[in-house]
């Protein structure tokens, strides 16, 4: 049940709320109050390296979190390389659970993700790049072809099929990208 004062473009998440602040029909900034936000890992550019003009943010995988190896051997080159990053448990995870949340779910995590990244970086959300391992990759490039702004895709092990299932592809929505990749 939604409530009172927020729109259909409300994130998934914000509408899960026991109460929400709204001002209008546009919701406020409340990237701290969700779920998913317990368990976030921003890594700055390295000191001196002068203002970013670009951030990733790194998604996981369905059977991981935020400190993955990979994710976070990425998230210290970046580092090094002057490029500012955030890795983020999804909100199943963050709840300590196992299986993972719907699609849209895992898109409201994602993208509430990018913009708290946006926001720590004071960055526009076109220069951000949406990044991920297996079911993160697909996360972030499903909403990057339904057309969020980004300044590119990297993907990581995406996951062509569903699992036991490699006579179905899942890349249909990849032609609708039209960022980087």
């Amino acid at each position: 049940m939604a409530h009172q004062g927020l729109t259909r473009r409300t994130p998934l998440l914000l509408q899960a709320l026991p109460r929400c602040v709204s001002r209008g029909d546009t919701y406020l900034e409340a990237a701290l109050l969700l779920p998913s936000y317990l368990d976030v890992t921003y890594v700055a550019a390295k000191r001196g390296s002068g203002p970013a003009d670009r951030a990733v943010l790194l998604a996981h995988g369905a059977g991981a979190d935020k400190d993955a190896p990979a994710l976070v051997a990425i998230s210290d080159a970046l580092r090094a390389a002057g490029i500012p990053s955030l890795r983020f448990n999804f909100a199943y995870r963050a709840a300590g659970r196992r299986a993972p949340d719907r699609m849209p779910v895992l898109q409201a995590t994602l993208r509430d993700a990018a913009a708290d990244l946006a926001r720590r970086t004071r960055l526009d959300p076109e220069r951000i790049v949406f990044g991920g391992r297996s079911m993160g990759g697909r996360v972030a490039s499903m909403c990057i072809a339904e057309g969020d702004p980004a300044l590119g895709l990297v993907l990581l092990a995406y996951p062509l099929h569903p699992p036991g299932k490699p006579e179905q592809l899942r890349v249909e929505h990849l032609r609708d990208i039209a960022v980087p990749t």
